[in-house]
């Protein structure tokens, strides 16, 4: 399955877009699972995402526990 396209809408939501053209928002806090480990996270565990924003290099990064990761770290609920 191909990811979905990822649109920051504002610091609290992201609109999903999949190859099908399905949308669907997701308001924080919404629910990750960790693909690899990065910082104090390890793989396979679900973590919330408190804020979202633009970065230069990164596309988009995470908000978790005021700490900011990454978004390719991370796998989103299917739609």
């Amino acid at each position: 399955m191909d990811p979905p396209d990822i649109y920051i809408e504002n610091p609290h939501s992201l609109m999903l877009v999949n190859r099908k053209g399905l949308v669907k928002r997701l308001h924080t806090p919404f629910r990750v699972q960790v693909t690899a480990d990065i910082g104090h996270l390890s793989p396979e565990t679900w973590v919330y995402i408190d804020e979202v924003a633009a970065h230069r290099h990164h596309l988009i990064i995470y908000r978790i526990s005021s700490k900011w990761f990454p978004y390719k770290y991370f796998r989103l609920p299917i739609l």
